[in-house]
């Protein structure tokens, strides 16, 4: 029981319950009771298995690693292309990302079929991001034949990219 209970705890959980012991002991020597409570549920949050996937059982579906490797394998399909591909890494929640949308639907009427462009969510697309080193948003690469010719984040304009986009024809 005890051995199952502690098995699949990480730093969170383990910092989480370390927070509630030190909020109770806290409050108990200040008299504030409803900080008592509070730290009460830091500590049970860990024991019972409560408030992340990452300890114990979830009904939320964690990605099966045969999705993850089609997500890669597709990918790498589309960059393999002899013309090159613009690849814009974006979240849903990113500013500068809504922002770049419109720059990217002008550069595709301007470049016309010269170039391929694709949009990959981060979230949605973990294991793609994490392939490439994506570490913020948005994030432009150009690809061709499956090789990284520019990689650069933030937002860029489209004469800029059309520019880049015609070096790598």
């Amino acid at each position: 029981m005890i051995q199952n209970l502690f098995k699949n705890w990480n730093f969170a959980w383990l910092l989480r319950l370390l927070m509630g012991i030190f909020l109770v002991v806290e409050a108990l020597k200040s008299g504030m009771w409803f900080l008592v409570v509070i730290g009460a549920v830091f500590v049970a949050m860990p024991l019972l298995n409560i408030g992340c996937c990452n300890a114990g059982n979830c009904s939320v579906a964690k990605p099966s690693s045969k999705k993850t490797n089609d997500e890669i394998d597709k990918f790498q399909e589309i960059i393999n292309q002899d013309k090159p591909v613009l690849v814009d890494f974006f979240a849903d929640w990113c500013g500068p990302c809504k922002m770049q949308a419109p720059i990217l639907q002008d550069l595709k009427k301007k470049i016309g079929d010269a170039a391929n462009i694709i949009k990959i969510d981060v979230d949605k697309n973990q294991a793609v991001a994490a392939q490439f080193g994506i570490r913020s948003v948005p994030t432009l690469m150009i690809f061709k034949n499956g090789e990284v010719k520019w990689k650069q984040s933030g937002v860029f304009q489209a004469d800029e990219l059309e520019k880049l986009i015609r070096q790598n024809t």
